[in-house]
């Protein structure tokens, strides 16, 4: 999934357009409440590092949110 939504989106964050360098692949919609969405192409999107970070899914952000 991850080397397919890589190549779909050639490499390019679709966030600030950052082409190549240390790139992530994120599902758009979190896994934890769509589980059958977890391998789904239209629920990914690459993102460089920054953009990722900047999001609310990223490491756990949005499990620590739900706690509160």
């Amino acid at each position: 999934w991850i080397k397919d939504i890589s190549i779909r989106d050639d490499y390019t964050c679709q966030i600030c357009g950052q082409h190549g360098g240390v790139i992530n692949a994120q599902h758009i919609e979190k896994v934890a409440d769509y589980p059958d969405k977890s391998t789904n192409m239209n629920n990914g999107r690459t993102l460089c590092v920054d953009c990722h970070k900047a999001t609310d899914g990223y490491g756990w952000k949005y499990f620590n949110a739900r706690k509160s």
